[in-house]
């Protein structure tokens, strides 16, 4: 009843259809600049508030893809908040091994597998569908 009274202009469906794709872009980093609205704001529990220039400048600055080339983002349990109709919850994992480099990081490869521990994370949409 909540999710209702929210009024939303997007669905439920179209939401989490529209965080999976925003998620998978750039290689499961989401970073692909015209998914994000003017508006975009990057907000971590220690980095942020970004802007969309700096975070685009940021997460452009590494190239996971290649230190990581087997990495497997893992998202799961998408939900759209029921008291907050345009934002879209779940919970994120992902593995992978360093076989590249991952500077300033790792300079050369190290061979150490990744597996992240999950995190609750969520989205948040312009009703043009824009995070």
């Amino acid at each position: 009843a909540a999710l209702a009274a929210a009024g939303f202009a997007l669905q439920p469906p179209e939401l989490i259809q529209l965080a999976k794709r925003f998620l998978v872009s750039k290689g499961g980093f989401g970073a692909d600049a015209e998914l994000l609205g003017d508006d975009f704001a990057f907000v971590g529990p220690v980095v942020g508030p970004l802007s969309k220039e700096e975070f685009l400048k940021a997460i452009g600055s590494v190239d996971v893809q290649k230190a990581f080339p087997d990495f497997s983002p893992q998202f799961y349990g998408f939900q759209v908040d029921p008291l907050e109709g345009n934002r879209v919850w779940y919970v994120a994992r992902g593995r992978g091994t360093n076989t590249g480099p991952f500077p300033p990081f790792a300079p050369v490869p190290t061979g150490r597998s990744l597996v992240n521990p999950p995190q609750a994370c969520s989205l948040t949409f312009d009703d043009k569908g824009l995070v």
